[in-house]
């Protein structure tokens, strides 16, 4: 299950260019999409459905407990998106090494399966991400 809680101003070419395709292969599903023109932001657990991701007004950022980002960062986002509560991980899962490196599981993890090994492998925290990514 998903972790996290997001939003996130966004415009329709971002969404469709950096996040949609990204955002379904970590498991989510688009849900209620709805005109840009009005919804110019993203979130995901959509009406507490944590699988689900739409476009929304400013006035829904805060809806259920999410944390809004702020201007359109698709790397945060992402980051932050495929963070869950599964020991083995998800597309796009962020994990750290003792050397403080943080990987991505979808370059080499399920390819080269050394992500356990000797525990010299964890998954990256909140604020590690919100340190690498965020502004």
């Amino acid at each position: 299950m998903f972790t996290q809680k997001l939003s996130m101003d966004c415009t329709q070419e971002q969404y469709e260019k950096e996040l949609k395709v990204e955002l379904g292969k970590m498991g989510y599903r688009e849900s209620m999409m709805t005109d840009w023109r009005g919804c110019a932001g993203i979130v995901n657990n959509l009406g507490g459905d944590n699988g689900a991701f739409s476009n929304v007004g400013s006035h829904d950022y805060n809806d259920r407990g999410r944390t809004y980002l702020g201007k359109f960062n698709a790397t945060l986002f992402l980051a932050l998106a495929a963070m869950t509560d599964n020991w083995k991980g998800n597309y796009g899962e962020l994990w750290r090494n003792k050397e403080a490196e943080l990987r991505y599981i979808n370059d080499w993890w399920k390819q080269d399966n050394v992500m356990g090994a000797n525990n010299q492998w964890r998954k990256a925290t909140v604020s590690e991400i919100m340190a690498k990514f965020g502004e």
